[in-house]
């Protein structure tokens, strides 16, 4: 005996009056933008050209400023200027 499919019957669509319809507020998430690294060299024609923390390429990466400036004081320093308004940059 071969049984016969069952079809299923959709639910109900339940109505709601429009008064009972509360908008939920939009959660706006900010997404953080991305730098890309500033690559240092002699391409870089003034100090506007340097966007973000540097980056050497591997020829370069004997100068002092490679081996002791740190993402953390580039950060705090970045945009700042001295009495006499000259930029840490």
């Amino acid at each position: 005996m071969i049984a016969a499919p069952v079809e299923e019957t959709p639910e109900p669509v339940v109505e709601q009056p429009v008064e009972e319809i509360v908008e939920q507020p939009v959660k706006v998430v900010e997404v953080p933008k991305v730098v890309e690294p500033t690559i240092c060299g002699r391409h870089l024609k003034s100090i506007d050209d340097l966007k973000s923390f540097p980056q050497f390429k591997e020829g370069e990466r004997g100068s002092s400023l490679y081996k002791f400036l740190t993402k953390e004081i580039w950060d705090s320093l970045h945009d700042k200027k001295d009495a006499l308004g000259v930029s840490f940059k």
